[in-house]
Order: C-alpha cells, then structure tokens, then sequence
C-alpha cells in the first residue's frame, strides 16, 4: 500500500487497504488475511503527516507444544513527510521522509511495526506444558563433561582462580 503525497488533498483525508504480506518462508508468522490499514492524513502545505492504524490476525506457533495459534494484533505509527525532526512532541515513533520522495511506503512502515508487535515466544495457553516429546517421568540430568571431578566441571577452573584471587 503506497499513498502517493500528490493526490492528498489539503486537510484532512482518510485511505484505507489490506497489506498481503509476503510469506515468510517458515511457519512462525503467516496472516492469513492480510492486515487492514486505515491512515488519518493531514496536509498542511508541503506537510504531511499520517497516522497508520493497522490490525489483523497473525497465525503462530506456540513455542513450546508447536501448535498453530492465532493472536490478533493491532497497532499504529506515524509518517511524516516535509516535517522538521524538532518539531515534532509526540511521544510515539514516527517515520521522517525525504523531502524528494514523493509517496509513503505504508507496507514498509507495518510490517516492522508488526514485527515488533509480534510475541519471541507466543504461548496458546498460559498453562501450556509443552508436547508429548516433552514431557518424562524421567529427571532430566545433566550430561557427563570429560575431566569432570566431584569438585565440579573443570572448564570453571580459570574462574575459580580469579575469585580466589578477589577473595584475597
């Protein structure tokens, strides 16, 4: 979704679209449906500032039993075009444009939006125990290192050195 400056009009518009992402190529964020985008635009001369709101559904796996999940998200950022860089109070992020380009790049602007919106380790349930491969009656016990003694793995030798060293 591009919104190309000229065809704004002088004060305040409104453009709506869907964002198809492309796939990622692995199975750890897919939106089935694309991301809806609304951006609230206000130009005032050769300034343009817009305010992107997107949400949709983002399809996941849960990152301990790897079941497919789906968890909405939803979010918004700034573009601005022609603005000065102090002039700006707002505490959100905004995306300052070249003078010389001529459209906003919506798509770019959400995708990293989405990104940072999406969870490192999404969870189905607050509860989830894992998948079966998990799961063991058996305590989980640490493998032998070579060289090890009852004093402990001899690779901490050297740091153990330097706190007595410290202890003295």
């Amino acid at each position: 979704m591009h919104i190309r400056l000229q065809e704004i009009p002088e004060g305040d518009s409104v453009v709506e679209g869907t964002i198809q992402f492309d796939d990622p190529g692995d199975d750890s964020v897919r939106f089935a449906q694309g991301v809806r985008c609304k951006a609230e635009i206000h130009r005032g001369g050769d300034q343009v500032q817009a305010k992107v709101s997107f949400a949709g559904d983002v399809s996941l796996r849960c990152s301990r039993c790897l079941k497919q999940i789906s968890s909405p998200i939803e979010g918004s950022v700034w573009l601005y075009h022609g603005a000065d860089l102090n002039t700006s109070t707002d505490d959100e992020v905004g995306l300052y444009y070249n003078k010389e380009l001529d459209e906003f790049d919506v798509e770019e602007a959400v995708r990293d939006e989405v990104l940072i919106e999406v969870p490192m380790m999404p969870l189905c349930s607050i509860d989830c125990t894992g998948g079966e491969f998990l799961r063991t009656d058996e305590p989980r016990v640490a493998p032998e290192v070579e060289g090890s003694t009852p004093e402990g793995d001899p690779r901490w030798a050297p740091l153990k050195k330097l706190q007595k060293k410290k202890d003295q």
